[in-house]
């Protein structure tokens, strides 16, 4: 553990206090905020990052006071670290850091120098806060939480953002093939992207036109698949109860709710009606589920008739799990 000076932490304090008003990525200008941490009760600097995170520093408080502490302990030996940063564990890295593969921060971890992830690097929103006080140089980024990086980022291959009560903050370039802002605040001085997907259109992955400018760049496999069914029911005499009642009993909806007059617009007795019986439901109705609908229906008399249709959609896992077999993007031609 890095003991703290507390007289050399002070005059360091005073020093950087003008100045971070200024910084782009002291984002409220609030200085005062940060009086409570000038004389720090904390032994070593882990301890203090720990402590200011129960208090309730934000972000641009811990980089701002990663900027004290690296002032105050000067040039550092690099660190090489294989294990990630787990829950609730505080790290503080007064130099430059490199990781030996993948890497995930899950608590919260500060770099006084560069950080170096050959592989993956993710974390754990909104719990997880990463401060890098140089550049960030990463082969992909999935980053759900709390993110400042003082230098530039290069994302190597993509870097996805989710979870809108986070941010990824750059102070210089951002530079990636791909880059998705899937509710998740992006912000870096310059974008060096080759496929970028902001926000405002990509719409968590739904967005017009979305799901097609993604399958000219990446693989069928990057994407995730959606099914939906189609239920026909034809009951040509008169209401059938036994029918209800089965159907009643695989959907989890009441015999009297699906008996209903006038009857629910998704299901109809006699008439014959197409509808998704998923779209009455948090959850989507599955295949097994329709051809179960389907068996306990005829056994009973009625006649059933089912459609499946499958479309590509943005999945997250999917993506992430085509990059690490290497076949997240389609060959350029």
């Amino acid at each position: 553990m890095t003991q703290i000076d507390r007289s050399a932490f002070a005059t360091a304090f005073d020093a950087l206090l003008p100045r971070l008003a200024l910084d782009p990525l002291f984002e409220d200008g609030d200085t005062e905020r940060l009086a409570p941490w000038r004389l720090p009760s904390a032994a070593g600097f882990e301890e203090l990052f720990a402590q200011a995170r129960q208090q309730g520093a934000a972000p641009w408080h811990l980089y701002a006071l990663a900027r004290v502490a690296t002032q105050c302990i000067g040039t550092a030996a690099p660190t090489l670290r294989a294990s990630g940063v787990a829950s609730e564990e505080s790290v503080f890295i007064p130099g430059d850091l490199k990781t030996s593969g993948n890497f995930a921060v899950e608590g919260t971890l500060v770099v006084g120098g560069d950080l170096v992830v050959p592989g993956l690097l993710s974390d754990r929103g909104p719990d997880s806060i990463l401060i890098v006080l140089g550049n960030l140089s990463v082969q992909a980024l999935r980053t759900h939480g709390e993110i400042r990086v003082g230098g530039h980022l290069d994302g190597g291959d993509v870097v996805v953002g989710h979870y809108n009560d986070s941010s990824l903050v750059v102070g210089g370039h951002l530079k990636t093939r791909m880059l998705i802002e899937d509710e998740h605040d992006i912000r870096a001085q310059a974008l060096e992207v080759e496929h970028h997907y902001p926000m405002e259109t990509f719409r968590q992955g739904t967005g017009k036109g979305v799901v097609a400018a993604l399958k000219k760049v990446v693989t069928s496999g990057s994407l995730g698949k959606e099914e939906s069914v189609e239920v026909t029911l034809t009951d040509t005499a008169s209401r059938n109860p036994e029918v209800v009642a089965r159907i009643a009993a695989i959907t989890g909806f009441p015999a009297a709710y699906l008996d209903q007059k006038p009857p629910p617009l998704w299901l109809q007795f006699p008439d014959k009606m197409r509808r998704t019986l998923g779209e009455m439901r948090d959850a989507p109705m599955n295949r097994a589920e329709a051809e179960a609908i389907e068996a306990a229906v005829a056994e009973a008399g009625g006649k059933v008739e089912l459609k499946f249709k499958s479309q590509a959609i943005y999945s997250e896992d999917a993506l992430f799990d085509a990059w690490s077999k290497g076949k997240l993007f389609k060959a350029r031609k």
